[in-house]
């Protein structure tokens, strides 16, 4: 038991770091405990007793932090919520740095691959670099008078284009 029976007093952990004393963890009674890491704190699992260690958070422990050496997670197991991430821009990267997907406030969201945009919305819809394959019915709907669908070719050379084709592929197509 390590206690500080001064009311609201704090309980330090000191140490040495290069001939520095330092406070490695202060622990705020005033804030029912709540504990001040002076640099990073670690979970280690790297032996067979510290494995799959898990970090709850919340009154129902709904926010888990967990790695199985292999994993890392984050889960929001209360049932009922949600798990949040709110920031300005929240991005889903790899271990290098190169954006999977980014969401920026109040601009859009961009979905890459191999860190080239594919899908960004925007204000007025969608764009899309690259092509598209909907593997079921499609529905492209307005509500005014304008035009449906455009197909635009941005090539400059003397060829045709675009090209419209419409292809029913089946062995026995219907009548008609």
């Amino acid at each position: 038991i390590i206690k500080n029976t001064t009311s609201d007093g704090d309980i330090t952990i000191k140490g040495n770091d290069g001939g520095s004393e330092i406070s490695a963890l202060t622990l705020d009674m005033s804030d029912a405990g709540a504990a001040t890491f002076n640099g990073t704190a670690i979970m280690d699992g790297n032996s067979w007793h510290k494995t799959n260690k898990i970090a709850y958070f919340g009154d129902g422990n709904n926010l888990q932090i967990s790695s199985d050496g292999t994993h890392g997670k984050i889960a929001e197991s209360g049932g009922s919520g949600n798990l949040v991430l709110s920031g300005q821009t929240i991005r889903l990267e790899k271990s290098d740095g190169e954006i999977m997907l980014e969401a920026t406030n109040d601009a859009g969201v961009d979905i890459r691959h191999n860190n080239v945009k594919k899908l960004e919305t925007t204000a007025t819809g969608i764009d899309i670099t690259g092509g598209f394959t909907a593997t079921a019915a499609s529905t492209i709907t307005t509500a005014d008078n304008t035009d449906t669908l455009t197909l635009k070719s941005t090539d400059a050379d003397a060829n045709v284009g675009p090209v419209l084709n419409l292809h029913r592929d089946s062995a026995s197509p219907a009548d008609d």
